[in-house]
């Protein structure tokens, strides 16, 4: 059961990571209904869930890459080491990885910010 939670967490990051991916080879056309740039600072998409920012979830998920997080005991271990309330680790990731599953811009913000923070982008 923990495995397969840690492993539902990192396929759902996945998962937008790679719809992000595919996004930016569409079309120009297509690009524009997906631009970051229509995304607005001040929307309450980007509001912090348990205190956890995108781009601070993006640092935390490409850590626990990383660092070859494997189960769900050892990433609520590890994000509560980088200051992450205990207990709130789920809340955050199923939280943010909703958002992204209803907003494809908010998914490829998030996909340059993991990008960045993992040293590929």
């Amino acid at each position: 059961m923990v495995f397969k939670d840690m492993k539902k967490m990192m396929e759902g990051a996945n998962q937008a990571a790679a719809a992000s991916a595919g996004l930016a080879q569409a079309g120009a056309g297509q690009m524009a209904v997906f631009d970051q740039s229509t995304l607005d600072p001040n929307d309450p998409v980007f509001e912090p869930i348990e205190g956890i920012s995108l781009e601070r979830y993006a640092e935390l998920c490409a850590g626990l890459v990383k660092n070859n997080v494997a189960t769900e005991e050892s990433a609520h271990a590890w994000v509560e080491s980088q200051g992450v309330a205990p207990g709130s680790w789920k809340a955050v990731s199923e939280g943010w990885n909703k958002r992204m599953g209803e907003k494809p811009a908010l998914a490829m913000r998030y996909n340059d910010l993991f990008q960045k923070a993992n040293g590929t982008g």
